[in-house]
């Protein structure tokens, strides 16, 4: 599946720190920036590495 370079999100209900600390609990490394999360889906990711982000923000 072709990736982009950089994705960008934010929640209204969570601070971006506080996202970036928990998916790091669950080894999914993204920074944060500001109000924003930065996931970089083009380094080292498949379709597990996808769905495992995905199942991790939905438990947020």
């Amino acid at each position: 599946m072709a990736q982009p370079h950089l994705m960008a999100a934010r929640s209204s209900a969570h601070k971006a720190s506080d996202i970036a600390a928990r998916l790091k609990d669950e080894k999914i490394f993204v920074s944060n920036r500001g109000d924003w999360i930065r996931i970089a889906p083009h380094l080292w990711i498949d379709d597990q590495d996808e769905a495992h982000l995905d199942e991790a923000l939905g438990r947020l």
